[in-house]
Formats: C-alpha cells, structure tokens, sequence
C-alpha cells in the first residue's frame, strides 16, 4: 500500500470504468500521512456532472461532508479516517474515487531510561522511544552540548531507526570542555525524527569529574 506526505493539493483519481444506476464502484485505498492539527487539500481530477466528498470510518459505512460538492477538498488532519469522492457522470451513473486513508502523524515520544556512569568521563544513557507518532522515525540517538538545551545541531550520535530501547556512550571531549575546564558541564539528550518533525528527550546533566 503506497504512503505518501501530502505537501500541496493531492490528486485524487476517478477509475476508467464506472458503474451503472446507483451502485457505487472503487479504485483502490491509499495511505496518506500528514501533520496532525494541520490543513490539507484533496483534489478530484474528473468531477463529472456533480460530485460529493464522503467519509468513513471503516471502509463500510460512507458519511456524506455537509456542503462539501466542490472539486478541491479543505480539511484539517485531526482523525484516523477513510476519505473519497463520489461522482455523477453521464445520465445518472455514479462512480467513486479511490480511497485515502488520512493519518494524522505526531511527533516521537521518548522516555528517559537510565544512566550510568562509567568513568569519571564516560556515561551510557539509556532511552526507550515510545511512540513513532503515527509514522516511520527514520533518525533517533543523542545530542549533546554545553549549552542547556543541546540539539541536533549540536555534537550527535545517531543510533538507529524506528521505537523501542536504545543505549548511548557519552564522553568527555576536549572539544565539549571549550575553555571550562575538566569539570565543565555537558548536557546530553535523546532525539528522533520522524516526518512530523523532531522530537526530545529530558535534557541530563553530565559532569566529566
């Protein structure tokens, strides 16, 4: 099944074959995954004699979308739901749209394991990503810095992909002292990226002495 990011209007395709009176055929479902709390738009590519947009919830029972009959669809990513488009063509037949399936994607959720220190420079720092948000993490792993809120931007270490428990070796580099001398702080935490954005753990204070 094909996923795709809707970044501008989507095109929404009507089958080559119809059905006849008022029976309703399909083309096939597509995933789409989108920011969740955002706007997006649909667009019918054939909106023949008439059109309406249409949900569901299971593929089953089809709800129409109250005032909805325009060719380009406006709507806010905030459910798990079926959507498509039925249209009138040529003396009454009826077809419809193929089915995407609006999922609405978050960012990560991480949590904060442990951590343990090793040597008066070295520290593992476990993390467990919790939730992929609805879509694939394809980046997660550490950032570290003297300042208070590392990033990405910072010195990172990416460790993987997808949820589940990762670990992380932290160490003391001259680098990382920038003139703070042995006992300089660092501050360390996990991230992970997923189409939604980036995502951050609890912020850790790692001192080398």
């Amino acid at each position: 099944m094909e996923s795709t990011i809707i970044e501008q209007p989507c095109i929404i395709c009507i089958p080559d074959t119809y059905s006849t009176g008022s029976e309703y055929s399909t083309a096939g479902c597509r995933d789409f995954r989108a920011s969740k709390c955002r706007y997006i738009q649909l667009l019918i590519d054939s909106p023949g004699e008439a059109m309406q947009w249409q949900k569901s919830y299971d593929k089953k029972v089809w709800f129409n979308l109250r005032g909805k009959t325009q060719p380009l669809l406006n709507i806010l990513v905030d459910e798990n739901v079926f959507l498509r488009a039925a249209v009138r063509i040529r003396k009454g037949n009826r077809i419809t749209s193929e089915i995407l399936r609006i999922i609405p994607v978050e960012p990560p959720q991480i949590s904060t394991l442990d951590m343990t220190r090793v040597t008066s420079g070295k520290l593992i720092c476990g993390w467990s990503l919790l939730s992929d948000g609805g879509d694939t993490v394809t980046e997660r792993g550490i950032c570290v810095s003297i300042h208070p809120e590392p990033t990405i931007t910072d010195r990172k270490t990416q460790l993987g992909k997808g949820i589940g428990t990762f670990f992380g070796v932290v160490k003391h580099v001259e680098e990382d002292n920038s003139g703070g001398g042995q006992n300089a702080s660092l501050y360390l935490r996990a991230y992970a990226i997923n189409t939604a954005g980036i995502s951050y753990g609890e912020i850790k204070e790692f001192q080398a002495g």
